[in-house]
């Protein structure tokens, strides 16, 4: 029976650079090889290392080396690989941890990272027969390369776009800084002159304005009925727009759930993705839900919802 966890996991002990979808990367280390105090030569060992920021498998490395061992059509080995990828979320978002027999424990901490444990397997590598002069084999191999080098290329290539966005953001606020200083030497208190100079010609106006009112007052109530009927339609028609837009909004019920801990990670998983997750007491109990505006949305919101965290949003209509 094919089983999409064990074939991932025999690619990730037989390949030195992995990456795992939407996950992270694998990442082999080896120790260096050396003479013990018996003139042995040790071994070098395989360590797993995780990077949760490398995720794009661009060139579907990890699909074909299952399709090559596993003979099963490509499209087979996506779909439960989607369905593998749910299982991983759901159980970090709920459980905050996932447990893999074989490679180790992926634990969510307190700033949102996934930490990756591995398991303590000691894997030596063969370097060449022993019986052939030790000490010069020792010489030969005693640097392991840990990567080729084009997974090392792309390594650095990722450090440097990290350390110009590090600069970048630095810069942000020194241009924010300067921006409001140059504000206030040069800008405001030209605006206050011209501020000032509008201020004595509206009064002006005003006065003017004033005059002409007294002279006919009569218009000036007429005027004020009028612009009181105004106001009030408009406040109508506010009410009546707003009670057909409340008429238009739908609920979409994502589940009820006892432990206070699980609804937060589960709805700060949603707004993270997208989806500002709302919170309501039931009792002893605690309902997750989001608001759509329209039915389609709340279609939308269901079927992604539904992939992101394998529950069964429902949706109602909100009247």
């Amino acid at each position: 029976m094919f089983n999409i966890q064990k074939e991932i996991e025999q690619v990730i002990q037989n390949q030195d650079f992995i990456v795992l979808p939407n996950i992270g990367a694998f990442i082999s280390e080896y120790s260096k090889p050396y003479f013990d105090g018996n003139q042995e030569i040790v071994l070098p060992i395989k360590k797993l290392e995780f990077n949760e920021v490398i995720d794009k498998d661009l060139d579907g490395k990890l699909i074909e080396l299952i399709r090559q061992n596993s003979k099963l059509p490509e499209d087979l080995i996506k779909s439960e690989y989607t369905d593998f990828l749910k299982k991983f979320r759901a159980e970090i978002v709920l459980n905050k941890k996932f447990n893999w027999d074989g490679i180790g424990i992926f634990y969510r901490d307190e700033e949102n990272k996934i930490v990756f444990f591995p398991e303590t397997i000691e894997q030596k590598i063969e370097i060449g027969k022993l019986t052939e002069e030790p000490k010069k084999l020792f010489q030969i191999q005693e640097r392991v390369s840990f990567h080729d080098i084009e997974e090392q290329e792309e390594l650095e290539i990722f450090e440097k776009k990290r350390t110009y966005s590090k600069i970048f953001l630095y810069l942000i606020p020194l241009f924010l800084l300067s921006s409001i200083l140059a504000y206030s030497i040069f800008i405001k208190p030209s605006q206050k002159k011209s501020e000032k100079k509008n201020m004595v010609e509206e009064i002006d106006s005003l006065a003017n304005l004033q005059v002409k009112v007294l002279n006919d007052t009569s218009l000036s109530s007429q005027k004020l009925v009028i612009s009181q009927e105004k106001k009030n339609e408009k406040l109508i028609e506010d009410k009546k727009t707003q009670k057909i837009k409340d008429n238009k909004s739908y609920v979409v019920s994502i589940g009820v759930f006892s432990k206070k801990e699980n609804v937060d990670n589960l709805a700060s998983y949603l707004a993270e993705n997208g989806f500002p997750a709302r919170v309501r007491p039931l009792g002893k109990k605690y309902k997750v839900y989001v608001v759509a505006s329209s039915e389609a949305q709340a279609l939308e919101y269901v079927d992604k919802i539904e992939q992101l965290t394998e529950l069964k949003p429902v949706y109602e209509n909100n009247n």
